[in-house]
């Protein structure tokens, strides 16, 4: 049995989108603290993977995220896309890790994923009423 037939379309967006928005706002952070949050291992890495989660969030998103809103987080998760692959080595140190996330390519993605979460400020009061309503 799939996830599809088990949850409800309105359950995968929202669990994608719950996950979505963790990523964003680890990737909206300083180095630092996106280091801290992820704890010192493949951070880099890790965070470009919770991004690109998001494309299964847009897939069933049909009905729950407006066009501008899919066409922004496209985006978002483009620009992530296209990091430079140096940048995602492995990473175990500490001070791999903070190198990495201070390199300036960093830069623009957190200005970007600050935007975003401006942007999907209702979507994201939607979804935090929607998980207290489940529980």
């Amino acid at each position: 049995m799939t996830n599809k037939e088990v949850f409800s379309k309105r359950e995968q967006f929202e669990q994608s989108y719950w996950s979505f928005a963790q990523a964003l706002k680890v990737a909206s952070e300083d180095a630092d603290a996106q280091c801290e949050i992820m704890g010192f291992h493949n951070v880099a890495w890790e965070i470009r993977n919770d991004v690109k989660s998001g494309l299964y969030m847009l897939e069933v998103s049909n009905g729950f995220l407006s066009d501008p809103e899919r066409h922004c987080i496209g985006e978002f998760i483009a620009a992530v896309n296209t990091l430079p692959e140096h940048i995602f080595g492995e990473a175990v140190l500490k001070n791999q890790n903070l190198e990495a996330m201070r390199n300036p390519y960093w830069d623009p993605i957190r200005t970007q994923a600050r935007r975003l979460i401006k942007v999907l400020e209702e979507v994201t009061r939607s979804n935090q009423s929607y998980w207290r309503s489940e529980n």
